[in-house]
């Protein structure tokens, strides 16, 4: 499809650096959360839990997005 900007392939450039940074980032707001924690005040630390669980989650969502891809990769070869 023309359309498309680089087909889907295990061998493209731009899988590992999105996949990296993403992740970087969930891990980044789980840790900075878990660290500020104690020193916040109780409506901050609704903000704080916020951060580790969305950071969590994108962690999670990007595995899942891998495993999700390999698999259509892999389905795709026959």
């Amino acid at each position: 499809m023309g359309w498309l900007p680089e087909p889907l392939s295990q061998s493209s450039s731009l899988w590992l650096p999105t996949y990296a940074t993403l992740t970087a980032l969930g891990v980044v707001s789980v840790l900075l959360s878990l660290l500020t924690l104690k020193r916040l005040s109780l409506d901050e630390r609704k903000w704080a839990i916020g951060g580790i669980i969305g950071g969590a989650l994108v962690v999670v969502m990007v595995g899942l997005f891998i495993w999700l891809i390999i698999t259509a990769i892999q389905a795709m070869r026959f």
